[in-house]
C-alpha cells in the first residue's frame, strides 16, 4: 500500500503534542510497511531541521518539505473578514507546497492521501493530471 502523508509541520522531531501525533501516525504506517512518502510546511516557528532527522528517516518517509510564512498578518486578517474562507486554514496555503504535491502524485499513484490537519485541508482543491489520485 502506498500512502502520501501532507502535514501541516514536520512531524520530527517531536516538538509538540501535534508533531508527536503526526509522527505516531508515520511510525505506525512504517511498522506496517507502508510504502510511505512524507510532504510537510516548515515555518518559522516549526522549522525543518534536516540535521535532527535521522537518516533512516529521511530513507524511509522520502520526506520533502516547503517552508510557508504562516505568522498572523494584521492587514491580512482585516481583509480576510471579507472573506467566507477561514484566515486560518488561508495562512497555511501556498503554492509553491501545492505545486509540490501535485508533483508528487503526478509521479506516483497512491492508494491513500492523508491530510494532517484541517490546516492542510485547503489543498483537497488541487487541480493535477494524474486523475486516479483524486484527494476527493
Amino acid at each position: 500500500m502506498k500512502v502520501l502523508q501532507i502535514c501541516l509541520k514536520p512531524p520530527f522531531p517531536e516538538v509538540d503534542g501535534g508533531c508527536k501525533a503526526m509522527n505516531a501516525f508515520t511510525q505506525g504506517l512504517l511498522d506496517n510497511n507502508v510504502d510511505l512518502k512524507v510532504l510537510t510546511i516548515s515555518s518559522v516557528k516549526h522549522p525543518f531541521l534536516e540535521n535532527s532527522i535521522p537518516k533512516e528517516y529521511f530513507k524511509k518517509t522520502k520526506i520533502e518539505h516547503v517552508f510557508v510564512d504562516t505568522k498572523v498578518k494584521a492587514l491580512d486578517a482585516l481583509s480576510n473578514l471579507a472573506s467566507s474562507k477561514s484566515y486560518n486554514i488561508e495562512r497555511f496555503y501556498d503554492e509553491t507546497f501545492e505545486q509540490l504535491i501535485l508533483k508528487t502524485l503526478n509521479e506516483s499513484v497512491y492508494d491513500f492521501v492523508l491530510l494532517e490537519s484541517l490546516y492542510v485541508s485547503r489543498y483537497v482543491d488541487a487541480k493535477f493530471d494524474n486523475a486516479s489520485n483524486a484527494l476527493t
